[in-house]
């Protein structure tokens, strides 16, 4: 066993000396003079492993990225909100099981039944404020306050679902969180966090950000890319926080990350409640806990895009590996990076005993029919799928004699007999549901979990006029005015400056290419009366018609 030990020493050491090497290859897509970079942090245990940086910090002043330069790190702010509830938890200014409105009021009734808890869970059922702001038209550099966004969230009308019953990502429940913080304390989330959590730690260069004009030392300035090449400034002007507008180094990231071993913030009752897989009313795992992601290979941590940034921290409590990245340009994959970075510094599997018991095999996937399907075959399952819960619209395409799953770039799918196919090159499957000639609908099969799709009926834009008219909705205080376009499509337009374009899926119903559904209404007539238009976060927000354009 002393062998075996030393031996695995041995190759975790070795690992680790090739894994320093080679991390500096990785990004070394992000090392130029003209171009946003990243810094990374590796720990193990208490232990620095890697600290470097890459890019620039600012392109205009040519000064490069270093190891201790302050990033945006988006939603990672979430689980320091989620730890400060905790400790007011603990403190015994709270209960989890409080309503929202015990502490911020202003909320409508729709709020009573949702807790500390399900906001904590994403589990709430309140419509995100970011996607809100979009289908009021907002543009990304529109102000933001802890008053406007409590204003809007007290104009909406009912929530996405029953509290609990679903899992929505909802950055408006971390906004709640902060402002009930803040009435329970007297005092800022920002401020109790740099008391409670940031200045114990030693986070000297960690704080949420209170407002959008103050300087910060040693901050990157954050770029998206510019259409047509190079980049421009990405600028977040917001005075709210709790969901997001975190400034951190990715040292300060782990200094959190090692707290969860030492536990010397919020002790290990804390720490352990903090972690714990969340559940909905039904039993069903979502995958999350408070203010953090569990992924299957058994990471605990969270990602954070906020326009001119992306970043990711990760650790992972059989292994003690922590990984931090955070980068100052939009389009820089931070998560992909940090996963890059954990292959480096993970030794191989190996076998440690003869004794051992061989792994098990992995189950072997199900080889493609034999039998090409024909063009005419193929043809008949092609059309437009839609999932009334989740109101997903899915599209099949024949494209070079092959049926593909239209969404993004697309993806073929392999024939597997029997109505049912492979996505290529994964293991999710589509299983048809046949009624004699027909096809009624689709299940998509993922390893553990079905969705089902009905198919629609192709629709006719022959009457489409009757959709143009003034709109506005109370919820979002927003007026569009919809007009036709090409006599086909649908502009829903704002300003002269900014509108939307949509596509028609089926009968009074239109897509916006990045995931905006918008559902006309109509009386007993039959006479266009409104619309309804649902996002991913938003689901149901109303536009009453108000006239003819």
């Amino acid at each position: 066993m002393r062998c075996i030990g030393v031996a695995l020493l041995v190759l975790l050491l070795t690992t680790t000396a090739v894994a320093d090497q080679r991390v500096d290859a990785l990004f070394a897509a992000y090392g130029n003079n003209d171009s946003p970079g990243c810094v990374t942090a590796v720990s193990r245990g208490e232990e620095i492993l890697h600290r470097n940086a890459y890019g620039m910090a600012s392109i205009e002043l040519q000064v490069r990225n270093a190891p201790d330069t302050v990033m945006q790190a988006g939603s990672i702010g979430k689980q320091f909100t989620a730890a400060a509830v905790l400790l007011l938890e603990q403190d015994g200014k709270l209960s989890l099981a409080d309503s929202i409105r015990r502490h911020v009021p202003e909320l409508p009734p729709y709020a009573d039944e949702v807790t500390l808890e399900h906001l904590l869970h994403h589990t709430s059922g309140i419509r995100d404020f970011g996607e809100l702001l979009w289908i009021a038209g907002g543009k990304d550099d529109d102000p933001e306050s802890f008053d406007s966004v409590l204003e809007l969230l007290a104009r909406q009308r009912k929530l996405n679902f029953a509290p609990g019953t679903r899992f929505s990502y909802s950055g408006s429940g971390y906004i709640l969180l902060a402002i009930a913080v803040q009435r329970i304390t007297g005092t800022s989330l920002a401020a109790f966090a740099r008391e409670r959590i940031f200045t114990p730690l030693g986070m000297h260069d960690t704080h949420f950000r209170e407002d959008a004009g103050s300087i910060i030392a040693r901050r990157a300035t954050g770029y998206r890319p510019q259409p047509g090449g190079g980049w421009r400034l990405g600028v977040y002007v917001s005075d709210t926080y709790g969901h997001g507008n975190l400034f951190t180094t990715a040292g300060d990231l782990l200094k959190w990350e090692t707290n969860f071993t030492t536990a010397s913030v919020g002790g290990e009752p804390l720490l352990e409640r903090m972690q714990r897989p969340a559940k909905l009313v039904s039993g069903e795992p979502t995958g999350w806990a408070m203010g953090l992601l569990l992924w299957p290979n058994g990471d605990i941590g969270h990602e954070g895009r906020d326009f001119g940034y992306q970043a990711s921290v990760t650790r992972n409590p059989a292994t003690g590996l922590a990984i931090a990245v955070l980068c100052n340009g939009r389009d820089i994959d931070a998560w992909t990076l940090g996963r890059g970075i954990t292959a480096l510094y993970t030794p191989p599997a190996t076998t440690t005993s003869a004794d051992s018991a061989p792994a098990a095999s992995a189950p072997t996937p199900v080889a493609p029919a034999s039998g090409t399907p024909t063009p005419a075959a193929l043809a008949r399952y092609a059309g437009t799928y839609w999932n009334p819960l989740t109101l997903a619209v899915r599209k099949l395409e024949l494209r070079d004699d092959a049926l593909v799953w239209a969404r993004g770039e697309g993806t073929k799918l392999e024939p597997l007999g029997d109505a049912r196919f492979r996505f290529a090159g994964q293991e999710m499957e589509i299983s048809f549901r046949e009624r004699g000639t027909k096809v009624e609908g689709l299940d998509v099969m993922n390893p553990g979990s079905r969705t089902e799709y009905t198919r629609m009926e192709p629709f006719s834009t022959a009457n489409i006029d009757e959709y143009s008219g003034a709109y506005h909705s109370d919820e979002v205080d927003a007026s569009p005015v919809v007009t036709v376009k090409d006599g086909a499509t649908l502009t829903f337009r704002y300003d002269a400056d900014f509108g939307f374009g949509a596509q028609a899926v089926f009968a009074d119903t239109f897509q916006i290419a990045d995931g905006m559904l918008v559902q006309f209404q109509r009386d007993r007539r039959g006479r266009v009366t409104g619309f309804e238009v649902h996002t991913d976060r938003a689901r149901g927000v109303w536009f009453a018609k108000t006239g003819k354009r």
